[in-house]
């Protein structure tokens, strides 16, 4: 009984940190921006713009070449 007492009782603490953990991710409202605006220019450093990429033109390979 003291075994099952122990498992459930972990379970359910386990339970309770994700849920908890979840909200916390994703509880930030709409109104709130996913990045500030510092946060999106050392992305746009890093990563280049944000724009689309050029389309692929006819007989143009997919694969990376190494």
């Amino acid at each position: 009984m003291t075994r099952t007492l122990t498992i459930s009782a972990l379970m359910f603490a386990a339970i309770a940190t994700l849920v908890v953990v979840s909200v916390v991710l994703i509880g930030h409202g709409p109104n709130q921006p996913l990045m500030s605006d510092e946060q999106k220019e050392a992305h746009k450093a890093l990563f280049g713009s944000d724009k689309d990429l050029p389309p692929i033109t006819k007989g143009q390979e997919m694969q990376p070449r190494w």
